[in-house]
């Protein structure tokens, strides 16, 4: 008989009987004398070795109990995933296992180095694997601590290994650690093979060990979150985690950046958000000087002082298209520069490397690019509504205050009625105030602005 037909006989009996484990780890059943011969029997076992394998629990006799503490026939025997855990100090890969979950009334058997739920062979549980691994993961480190008690180097991942106390020393400039080698788990659903895995990748990430002190420095920020009694069960479970950490710290030194020179790229790339958004506010600025102009202008009945404050109007407004210009001038410089900036962030090493470094990044830029299409946006329909406003709105006004003016005092020409004297200015002031915005290279200008915001990205 082979040992996985042993296996599903066992599950098969006990799963028919109560049994529990004692405090001195004694499995007992709730069983017959002759119901636990005939059992051993299917296992192969003759009946006049019953008594060499069990004993009364009680004087009843109601209960029997393993001489072996939880072992029968090769195989350990638990009733709950928290007893299974309780100490994995002495567990061997070459161990054959069967462990009740009361949660999921199921059996979970280890045997010959396989998972099996009930009699279900099972690739996807890591009840068993998990502790092996967490038990090479400790052995590695007892390993670097022994090697350091005996070393003068500068530096160790493992500063001391007390053998008797089973701790570990992790030290460094501004902080202390004493993790106690712990030999109690806990249950975890994810595969821990991969963290092993990294851990063994990482003591030879460099030639130079250079990674080593980025890893430790992660280790010791880790073990500050959990009591030293299992801070070192804990550190294997988030080591995918550290790892990642020490990964990118150790990039960032290789690509000979600093995390504080990383902030200043955000903190630069933020006051450029902020220059934007004052050329912004100044824009929106104009129209309100405008209107302003316009409103007094409305009021006033005089036609000559029209005449003077409407000429001053124009010069205002050219004054004022100027200003404009002035600042669609800084910020086609400023997106120069943001173009510049962008196309270094995206061809750096340690970006491409890490993209997850870019999304900040990305949501500044993203910012920065919807002010500039707003400031863009706004200007356009300033010139246009502003023209409109110029010919539509002083028609009434003008009209009114130019009929109070006698002409015929100082001309003679009969087409100069107050109509025909009104339309001629609002055309000429429509004429002057379009071609002097369209030929102060607005038009290119935000054609220019248009096709650099578009290079803003990390594309």
């Amino acid at each position: 008989m082979n040992i996985r037909e042993q296996y599903g006989i066992i599950i098969d009996f006990i799963g028919q009987v109560n049994f529990t484990i004692n405090e001195e780890s004694n499995l007992l059943l709730n069983s017959s004398k002759e119901e636990i011969i005939g059992f051993l029997k299917k296992l192969n076992i003759e009946g006049d070795d019953f008594h060499l394998l069990f004993s009364k629990a009680n004087e009843e006799g109601f209960q029997y109990k393993l001489v072996d503490g939880n072992t029968l026939s090769k195989f350990k025997i638990y009733p709950s995933t928290s007893l299974f855990h309780k100490n994995i100090a002495s567990y061997r890969k070459t161990d054959k296992f069967i462990v009740y979950s009361e949660a999921e009334k199921s059996f979970y058997g280890y045997v010959n180095q396989e998972t099996f739920r009930n009699k279900e062979q099972r690739e996807d549980i890591y009840l068993f694997c998990n502790i092996f691994s967490y038990k090479n993961f400790i052995k590695k480190l007892v390993q670097i601590g022994e090697s350091s008690n005996k070393t003068n180097e500068s530096f160790r991942l493992i500063d001391y290994y007390n053998s008797q106390n089973q701790t570990f020393l992790i030290s460094s400039l501004d902080k202390r650690a004493l993790l106690i080698k712990c030999m109690e788990f806990r249950f975890i659903s994810s595969n821990l093979f991969e963290n092993l895995k990294l851990f063994q990748e990482s003591l030879e990430k460099d030639s130079k060990g250079q990674f080593s002190f980025f890893l430790k420095k992660e280790i010791l920020e880790e073990s500050y979150r959990w009591p030293s009694e299992t801070g070192l069960r804990e550190i294997f479970f988030q080591f995918e985690k550290i790892y990642e950490k020490a990964l990118l710290n150790f990039q960032v030194y290789l690509n000979g950046i600093s995390i504080d020179k990383l902030k200043g790229e955000r903190e630069y790339l933020q006051s450029f958000s902020e220059i934007v958004s004052q050329i912004l506010l100044k824009i929106l600025a104009i129209p309100i000087a405008f209107a302003g102009s316009v409103f007094a202008l409305s009021k006033i009945n005089s036609g000559y002082l029209v005449i003077v404050l409407l000429i001053g109007l124009l010069a205002s407004s050219i004054i004022i298209n100027i200003s404009l210009y002035n600042h669609l001038i800084d910020l086609k410089a400023i997106s120069n520069l943001l173009v510049e900036k962008t196309k270094k962030i995206r061809e750096h090493t340690f970006f491409n490397q890490n993209p997850s470094e870019k999304e900040e990044i990305k949501e500044i830029l993203k910012h920065i690019n919807s002010k500039i299409s707003l400031v863009l946006n706004y200007v356009w329909s300033y010139f246009i509504f502003s023209s409109v406003f110029l010919c539509c709105i002083f028609l009434y006004p003008v009209r009114t205050a130019i009929l109070t003016i006698s002409f015929d005092k100082y001309f003679d020409f009969k087409f100069l009625n107050p109509t025909s004297i009104t339309s001629i200015l609002l055309i000429i002031i429509y004429i002057i105030h379009a071609v002097f915005i369209l030929s102060s290279n607005l038009w290119p200008m935000t054609n220019e602005i248009k096709s650099l915001k578009e290079k803003i990205n990390l594309k």
